[in-house]
């Protein structure tokens, strides 16, 4: 794999987010050393507020669930759209703010050295978790 042309698609499946979307997209990095690219995909999933118009509203890619479908099709419906833009490395975080959009190039640096092909983290790392 060349460490040079590596392509980030941070997925974000949502649901009513529109309090937190904004924000979640805004934080993440765009610029991250071994990525040559950064492509945000916001997976609605049947939201009824204006989580997916505030999201196309900051440039980034939309799909949208015409009804509800729990968070395990959205996620599942959100790898095979990373996978259909030829991502190198996909990234999942939650549209609420949960997770620090700034720890993303700490997470990926693992495989960006090919040290890993999968790396996970805790959003509790206060209990141990």
């Amino acid at each position: 794999m060349d460490k040079k042309r590596q392509k980030l698609v941070v997925m974000i499946p949502a649901y009513n987010e529109e309090k937190t979307i904004g924000k979640v997209i805004t934080e993440i990095p765009r610029k991250i050393d071994g990525v040559f690219e950064v492509l945000v995909l916001v997976i609605d999933d049947g939201s009824t507020d204006k989580t997916a118009e505030i999201s196309l509203g900051h440039g980034v890619k939309v799909f949208s669930n015409s009804k509800n479908q729990g968070v395990g099709t959205t996620f599942y419906k959100g790898v095979k759209a990373a996978l259909k833009e030829k991502a190198d490395i996909i990234v999942n975080i939650d549209a609420d703010g949960q997770f620090n959009s700034k720890d993303i190039p700490t997470l990926i640096e693992p495989i960006l050295k090919g040290s890993a092909d999968f790396v996970t983290a805790s959003r509790f790392p206060e209990q141990g978790i």
